[in-house]
């Protein structure tokens, strides 16, 4: 009520893991499916809460399949920085923050007519 031109915005988290393991990410099988699951679940949550609140949606959750830790451009890592200084494990990195961004922004900019 107090700001009615307000746009609720929510972004689910980038894909961290693909369906299969790789060298990027070594984890255990059975702790990979679990992962993948958990994050599949999170981000349907995510977007089940949106709709709800008749939210927008930045879906990089999706945008980001191709860029997980075990891909060639990663937007994030895996259980190390690629490169020194480029964040932390299991979080973005430089590219992912960058695609970010960059998401929202062309989300949140109206189409010019």
């Amino acid at each position: 009520a107090r700001s009615p031109k307000a746009r609720l915005v929510f972004v689910p988290y980038l894909t961290l893991l693909p369906a299969a393991p790789c060298a990027a990410a070594p984890i255990d099988a059975g702790l990979w499916a679990i992962a993948v699951e958990t994050a599949d679940r999170l981000s349907r949550m995510t977007r089940a809460v949106a709709v709800e609140a008749d939210a927008v949606v930045v879906p990089l959750d999706t945008q980001s399949q191709s860029h997980t830790a075990c891909d060639a451009q990663p937007w994030t890592n895996g259980r190390k920085a690629a490169m020194p200084g480029d964040g932390i494990a299991w979080h973005p990195n430089l590219a992912g923050m960058r695609a970010t961004a960059d998401a929202i922004v062309t989300t949140l900019t109206p189409a010019k007519r």
